[in-house]
């Protein structure tokens, strides 16, 4: 995974913003979402945006900038400031009762206090701020604590009630329809890591793939850097050494670059450990030993009983006892100030407590409930009627909305579209324009899917049309180029934290008379095509329509090519891989990829048949994951 560095330019954009209560912002938001891809230039931008919030009075503005430096000076080992900053951070927010980013900065200062192994203040401090966050009803503020949770409890061997937190995390950050992407892709990680720790391999497996899908998507190279560490730890769990070594390396490495200095004991101690077993003791020794350097340094007090723990260990291997000795008796000390039974206990009875003061809680909201649902039963039956007229009318638009297949048919007789929305109302759409005599054709995948996919699906669409009839602009990658700008522009992204967007696969076509000239621009998409009976494929760039314009963006490229008669291309969007099983795999890109060219030879009506009948048999009865949306066109 590559760390964008961005230019000096893209950072003063932020200038072209009048409102500087609005610039500052776009600017905590862009350092939220890019503070593990670029943590230098996001520590530093959310120092200015600071200064800028002290200067004009702007208390919000000032919360969020502390948490973000907080953030980043925790990360840097910098633990004094970062409490510093977060403490600030929490009584700004107090005064002005806002809570939004609450529960992520007291996630932050609870992960503080267990990385230093105050293991029961940090619990005790997340179970108060969950119940505060009940009481002003901030629900979606408690997502970071219940991660926190998962983390501590998978510490304790806890593996269940770590599923548990870790599970209660994930729903909310979906439910909230990305409150935080980067969080959801950490949590996946947590649930990968639990079930490598509870030997159920196969699902660690799917877990981190997901996690590592996530990372990958949104460059965020801190988890790359821990899906490294757990790919490892699931190797050496299968005695894969050479493998789990690799993976290790590649995880400090990363963590390196940085001085992510925790973390880069963890990735050094694993690394001894597989040197371990490989017989390798000499090189394992400097491994432990350059990790409790870096332990001491930072004073992190369970990460320096390991060292000494694993000291001890291989001074014995190598039959040095006086060592050995000195090295347990240190573990022994350390541990018994860090952890204990009774500390377990402890945690153990805070966590019952709280479990039996929630339990009733909701006992007292279900009964008051059943009052309420009595009087309201009839009202919901009513509102679901209306809502439900609603889709429906929704539905009749949208199908209206897209180009009729005769219509594609008749420039391309030998076509098919497979086109199944999850739900009534879909956000992945196609569309088609001819102009002059260039030919338009896009397949369009929305964020998101049901309501919220379909009003970005008749956004699409409306944009597509303005920036093709009456803008008349011929290259695909400027016309995708120009629906970004609008995208954004119209939903004022620069000033919200709205990330909606669309990926896009977009060609257009020239006939000659020998061939055709095709151009093609991609949005997160490809576009798929067999010709003479080889399979190619056409990448588009790696960056999506709309959402927060990161340092990284670029213009989209336009593609140039000739296209033979008898070619068969496919344009799609991602709901097709995506598609589960009930072992809950998905039917993956390169398994789509070879259908794609095994069909390619078959009449276009067998080709749509093989791709429902494909698709029926491997999802069998499993609900449906996303919209899907497959056009295939011959030449």
């Amino acid at each position: 995974m590559t760390k964008e560095n961005p230019s000096e330019e893209s950072i003063t954009n932020f200038d072209n913003i009048e409102d500087e209560a609005t610039r500052i912002d776009a600017i905590c938001l862009f350092c939220d979402q890019n503070r593990n891809a670029l943590p230098k230039e996001s520590l530093q931008l959310s120092q200015k945006a600071y200064q800028l919030a002290q200067k004009i009075g702007y208390q919000k503005g000032e919360a969020s900038c502390l948490k973000g430096l907080g953030y980043q000076h925790w990360h840097l080992s910098e633990i004094a400031l970062a409490r510093q900053e977060l403490l600030a951070s929490r009584n700004i927010m107090a005064n002005i009762n806002y809570y939004y980013e609450w529960g992520e900065v007291c996630m932050i200062e609870a992960m503080i206090m267990w990385s230093q192994g105050d293991y029961e203040l940090a619990m005790n401090y997340v179970l108060d701020n969950i119940r505060l966050l009940d009481e002003r009803q901030e629900t979606h503020a408690q997502v970071w604590l219940y991660w926190a949770l998962g983390v501590y409890n998978y510490d304790l061997k806890n593996y269940d009630k770590s599923l548990k937190y870790y599970s209660q995390a994930l729903e909310i950050c979906r439910v909230m329809q990305r409150y935080n992407a980067d969080l959801e892709g950490w949590t996946l990680l947590g649930l990968g890591t639990v079930y490598r720790a509870k030997e159920e391999q196969s699902k660690a497996l799917e877990y981190l793939e997901e996690a590592k899908r996530f990372s990958k998507k949104y460059n965020q190279w801190m988890q790359a850097a821990r899906i490294h560490f757990e790919l490892g730890n699931l190797k050496l769990s299968q005695q894969k050494l050479d493998e789990a070594k690799a993976a290790y390396l590649e995880s400090y490495e990363m963590r390196k670059s940085y001085q992510l200095k925790p973390a880069m004991v963890s990735s050094l101690l694993s690394l001894a450990e597989v040197k371990t077993q490989q017989e390798y003791y000499q090189e394992a020794l400097l491994d432990v030993q350059e990790a409790l350097e870096i332990a001491s340094e930072i004073n992190t007090r369970a990460k320096i009983y390991q060292c000494h723990q694993k000291l001890a260990q291989l001074y014995e291997l190598l039959a040095d006892y006086q060592q050995a000795y000195h090295h347990i008796q240190l573990f022994y000390q350390i541990k018994s100030g860090v952890v204990s039974e009774e500390t377990n206990k402890k945690l153990n009875v805070l966590e019952a407590n709280f479990a039996a003061e929630k339990a009733e809680q909701e006992k007292e909201i279900h009964r008051l409930k059943n009052v309420e649902l009595k009087i309201a039963h009839n009202d919901i039956i009513k509102k679901n009627k209306e809502m439900m007229a609603s889709i429906t009318y929704a539905q009749r638009i949208q199908k209206a909305m897209l180009p009729p297949l005769q219509e594609i048919q008749a420039m391309f007789p030998a076509s098919f579209v497979l086109f199944k929305p999850r739900n009534i109302v879909s956000g992945d759409f196609y569309w088609f324009k001819k102009v002059g005599n260039q030919t338009f054709l896009a397949a369009v995948d929305c964020t998101g899917h049901g309501i919220p996919g379909a009003f970005m699906s008749m956004l699409g669409y409306s944009l597509l049309n303005e920036i093709v009839n009456e803008q008349q602009i011929p290259k695909p990658g400027e016309v995708l180029d120009q629906l970004h700008r609008q995208i954004r522009k119209v939903l004022r992204q620069d000033q919200t934290r709205n990330r909606d967007g669309m990926d896009v696969c977009l060609c257009s076509f020239t006939r000659g008379q020998e061939y055709a000239t095709l151009q093609f621009a991609g949005a997160k998409r490809s576009l798929y095509y067999v010709e003479n009976q080889q399979f190619k494929e056409m990448k588009g760039n790696r960056q999506n329509i709309g959402g927060f314009e990161g340092l990284s963006y670029t213009k989209f490229s336009t593609i140039e090519t000739k296209i033979y008669p008898e070619a068969m291309l496919y344009l799609t969007t991602d709901g097709y891989s995506d598609t589960p099983n009930f072992k809950r795999k998905s039917f993956g890109q390169e398994r789509f990829k070879r259908l794609l060219q095994e069909i390619a030879t078959e009449p276009i009506r067998d080709q749509k048949q093989r791709l429902e009948e494909t698709l029926s048999n491997f999802q069998q009865n499993i609900e449906q994951r996303d919209d899907i949306l497959v056009i295939g066109i011959k030449l």
